[in-house]
């Protein structure tokens, strides 16, 4: 897609969602509204994701650190106690797609 060189993955993925959906037919102001949305579910997806594989033990910690609001502390913690943060996080997307798209 032409511009996607300034834009951060997951406005990529979120871009691409719309073009595969219903939404595609809108106009430019309600896809920037539909954009902004559809990427905060996304996001909070991807947390919901991330919560759930993050050890039990860890989640007082975790916890604290989100408290805090510090995002890059909360971001190494994840990596740290998630060893497939990665394939967490793809899954997360995936299946926020197809649910999305319903497939």
């Amino acid at each position: 897609m032409a511009g996607e060189e300034n834009k951060d993955e997951l406005e990529i993925f979120v871009d691409r969602l719309i073009e595969e959906s219903p939404l595609s037919d809108l106009d430019e102001d309600s896809k920037f509204e539909a954009r902004k949305d559809l990427r905060e579910k996304v996001e909070e997806h991807i947390h919901a994701a991330l919560l759930a594989a993050t050890p039990p033990e860890k989640i007082e910690e975790l916890s604290t650190l989100l408290s805090e609001g510090d995002g890059n502390n909360v971001q190494q913690f994840l990596q740290r106690a998630i060893p497939d943060i990665t394939e967490v996080t793809a899954q997360a997307l995936i299946n926020f797609r197809m649910s999305y798209l319903g497939y």
